[in-house]
């Protein structure tokens, strides 16, 4: 688990810090089957070209293989570890809240991002969703971010006192997001299967704000704030979708 503060103001410039590593996941075994084309009278007098020719013969399968790595389990026993294999990966931040004395100066709105970011992204002053190597849930207007500056849509403001989750279900194809322990939305729907068998997607944590933010990447040290265990669990992951809630902007957020 990681902490990350600034040691200086934060002025005019945004910055995104990215893990050294990707988050685990699944691996895809890929097979192509070859289909037969069936002699149909009403296909006789019919041709395809070579682009509807390959594509009928040549089908890509993808089967996921779970993973295990072990994670704090959340409630029970004291120390009980979960190694339960799984489709999901996640991870979470925590934004610390913090006191001062005398105010800082250059007082500035506080922005803290979670998200997702591929091994091709450079550091550069933007944050998490504004290009299309990355996916951003922004904590100051509660956007979801992707390949633009301009948010796909609201689900809810985050800040100081708050623990946010992102996770990637390899099973549905989609990126959620949660908040203190509970499930918000998906996040990112329908995400291409080549997408998700071919590219490690690292944790990014982006910084506009005078708060620590602690990253907890593996939930061993200590457990995550959402239960993980549930939401892999196919027999409770329907009604986790279903409470999906609507966090409105709030004060207290």
């Amino acid at each position: 688990d990681v902490r990350l503060e600034y040691s200086s103001h934060v002025t005019g410039y945004v910055y995104s810090v990215k893990a050294n590593l990707p988050l685990p996941k699944p691996k895809c075994q890929i097979s192509e089957t070859q289909n037969r084309i069936q002699d149909d009278e009403e296909n006789d007098d019919e041709e395809m070209d070579d682009e509807e020719m390959e594509a009928l013969e040549n089908e890509k399968i993808y089967k996921w293989s779970p993973f295990v790595v072990p994670y704090r389990h959340q409630g029970g026993p004291t120390g009980l570890i979960n190694v339960s294999p799984r489709l999901v990966s996640y991870y979470e931040i925590t934004i610390e809240t913090r006191q001062w004395e005398t105010p800082p100066p250059h007082i500035i709105e506080d922005c803290v991002c979670i998200g997702f970011t591929t091994s091709r992204s450079r550091w550069v002053p933007r944050l998490p969703g504004w290009d299309k190597l990355s996916f951003g849930y922004h904590g100051d207007n509660g956007g979801l971010y992707h390949g633009s500056g301009r948010n796909i849509r609201l689900v809810g403001t985050f800040g100081p006192g708050d623990t946010v989750g992102m996770g990637i279900d390899y099973v549905n194809r989609h990126i959620f997001v949660t908040k203190n322990g509970r499930f918000v939305t998906v996040a990112f729907r329908d995400l291409r299967v080549e997408m998700l068998a071919d590219i490690h997607l690292f944790p990014v944590v982006g910084l506009y704000t005078r708060h620590a933010v602690k990253v907890n990447y593996m939930g061993l040290q200590e457990p995550f704030c959402f239960d993980l265990a549930a939401y892999c669990n196919h027999d409770q992951m329907q009604p986790a979708l279903a409470s999906e809630i609507s966090m409105e902007d709030d004060s207290s957020a």
